[in-house]
């Protein structure tokens, strides 16, 4: 098996497959009687691997956020080995493990998930939890991963990660999605807003529906993706990636006051098919109790035809429960636990659809999504907002705002106790 793997690692896949095999290179060199010769070669090999998939800010090389997990169930025993051999790893591996431990950590949400971008599904948070133990740092999680392509707001008990990147690498994108611009919102110990994710064991089965732009938490036009993926399996087999066409350019940038922290991001996926930019502002305020949205298309020199529509969609949990209130507005989001947000827009309908959670530890479950549809020929911009509801001293109030149409939806809200890490 060794001899198979040293023939064969500078023709496997590229991405995890390839550095997972020379991982397994360096235990056997460790382990095996007789390999103690290849013990320094093959680290240089480990070394030169991720150094190139490990990227500055921790992320990897395909923008999947549980290959670092995997990884580092792997990378932390081999660590170890090492010890025991009387060997010291490198300064590489040693570097390499603590980027990727502080990057699980910006991509953890308030309750412990994992977020799901670009291939992440149902992650059991006893691994997460056990494996950001061996974090030496254990400092609080960086704001932004430009490398990688993401950015993260939190405030109080609030997380909000958005995806503002395109792909690192194609060949190593193999299970990336169309979701740029989608975010997930996490407050306390419940995520409220999320993308549809991944199913654990059947992901070529449901690929063509958790790939779609439509399965994130973004804006989509006449309901196509700002990515495009092969369909057919026995063609994107024989190529490098499934992924045919991608945003060319996302810009992001970052702002602060007295009172909100904001990301700005654009992207020119719906370019070449719409002539449509999409440019989204998330803003989160200083007690992370309200998030505010911008979405905008913009065009460029051509007429907009007027049956062009636009979505911007809103996946919730599974476990989530909806309202509609009564000024027609506004739609209540409410946790197990009684914790709630309320979601308004004044600029457009809002409706509540069906949607699918792929990703858990069975099969695909039903959930809904909130849905703002309107035309850009006529509206180029939509604003939006979610605002946590309180229930304090026997008193409903709606944090930052004033009373509600529907004071009665609020009755048994409690205000959720944060037991997150």
């Amino acid at each position: 098996q060794t001899r198979y793997l040293q023939h064969n690692v500078p023709h496997m896949r590229d991405g995890y497959p390839r550095l997972q095999a020379t991982i397994a290179l360096a235990y056997a060199s460790l382990c095996l009687a007789g390999r103690e010769k290849s013990i320094k070669p093959v680290a240089r090999d480990l070394d030169r691997e991720l150094d190139r998939q490990i990227l500055p800010d921790g992320g990897h090389i395909s923008r999947n956020p549980v290959i670092l997990l995997e990884i580092l169930t792997e990378l932390l025993p081999l660590k170890q080995a090492y010890d025991k051999q009387g060997q010291r790893p490198s300064k590489n591996l040693i570097s390499a493990v603590d980027r990727m431990m502080s990057a699980l950590r910006f991509f953890r949400h308030s309750n412990g998930d994992l977020a799901q971008f670009n291939g992440t599904g149902y992650t059991p948070n006893a691994l997460l939890a056990t494996i950001l133990r061996y974090d030496s740092a254990k400092g609080q999680p960086q704001q932004s991963a430009p490398h990688s392509g993401f950015q993260r707001l939190t405030a109080g008990k609030t997380v909000v990660l958005m995806d503002t990147g395109k792909p690192v690498s194609r060949a190593a994108a193999r299970r990336s999605l169309a979701g740029t611009l989608s975010f997930e919102m996490s407050c306390g110990q419940t995520r409220f807003i999320s993308n549809c994710g991944v199913p654990s064991a059947t992901f070529q089965l449901y690929a063509p529906f958790a790939r779609a732009t439509a399965a994130h938490s973004t804006v989509t036009v006449n309901d196509t993706s700002s990515s495009q993926f092969a369909r057919d399996t026995g063609i994107y087999k024989l190529l490098p990636s499934p992924l045919i066409r991608s945003p060319e350019k996302v810009s992001v940038s970052r702002e602060s006051d007295e009172k909100f922290s904001s990301i700005t991001a654009s992207h020119d996926g719906y370019h070449n098919q719409f002539d449509l930019d999409h440019k989204r502002e998330l803003s989160l305020s200083d007690d992370g109790n309200t998030l505010n949205g911008h979405d905008t298309l913009i065009s460029g020199q051509g007429t907009l035809a007027e049956a062009t529509i636009a979505a911007i969609r809103f996946h919730l949990p599974a476990m989530i429960s909806v309202s509609k209130l009564s000024s027609g507005h506004s739609i209540m989001i409410a946790a197990p636990n009684n914790d709630a947000w309320v979601f308004t827009c004044l600029d457009a309908p809002i409706v509540l659809e069906e949607s699918i959670q792929f990703s858990g530890p069975g099969q695909p479950r039903k959930s809904e999504q909130i849905v703002v549809y309107f035309h850009p020929a006529e509206r180029d911009n939509i604003k939006w907002t979610l605002e946590r509801r309180i229930k304090t001293a026997g008193e409903n109030r709606k944090v930052a705002r004033s009373e509600t149409e529907a004071p009665d939806l609020l009755d048994g809200l409690e205000q959720a106790e944060d037991g997150s890490d």
